[in-house]
């Protein structure tokens, strides 16, 4: 086993320097939209995607989605690589 955690700890670093930003958040609904944002980039970092690519890609079709809410579930990293691998292929 490895002595160490860095792959975690790396990883917690972003939250950590990020804690006192939080700590001014407007209220509970901003928070949460923070870490909607936060949870989604990790996401497709740890799919290996293209997260600037991702986030373009998702603003683009969110708006289409204030109709049926249920279609956010479509925006996910994981839907956007399968969106990609159908046009790759």
């Amino acid at each position: 086993l490895p002595l160490d955690n860095n792959f975690a700890e790396r990883n917690l670093r972003a939250q950590a320097l990020g804690r006192a930003n939080w700590l001014f958040a407007v209220g509970h609904e901003s928070a949460e939209n923070t870490a909607v944002a936060y949870t989604l980039v990790q996401t497709a970092k740890l799919h290996g995607l293209n997260v600037e690519a991702y986030l373009t890609w998702a603003l683009e079709r969110v708006a289409a989605c204030e109709a049926q809410p249920e279609g956010y579930a479509a925006l996910t990293p994981m839907a956007y690589e399968e969106a990609q691998k159908g046009t790759a292929g």
